[in-house]
């Protein structure tokens, strides 16, 4: 049996099945879709790095991910110069939508 290819972008709107088949070059587009808007295309965060670069971050190149996954999961909710910065959570019953 052959299954249609799973599109990321037509799931990021709504328009896949849920049991289409996720693809190993679907990083891309789960970027774009979800952190190029705060961390820029590029990974290279905000101008005031109010969202940081994901490039020489401690979080990010850690040796021990569960920074990482906590983040992305849980979401990070914080203050910086004094301007509230959020980064919502994508684990389950996220709003923004969950990542598997």
């Amino acid at each position: 049996l052959s299954q249609a290819h799973y599109n990321v972008e037509h799931h990021l709107r709504g328009m896949n099945s849920p049991n289409a088949n996720h693809t190993l070059n679907s990083g891309e587009a789960l970027y774009s879709g979800y952190c190029a808007s705060c961390h820029q295309p590029d990974g290279s965060g905000s101008l005031n790095q109010a969202y940081p670069s994901l490039f020489n971050n401690s979080t990010t190149a850690a040796n021990n991910p569960s920074n990482l996954i906590a983040a992305i999961l849980q979401g990070v909710d914080r203050r910086v110069d004094g301007k509230h910065v959020l980064m919502p959570s994508f684990g389950a019953g996220s709003y923004v939508g969950e990542l598997t």
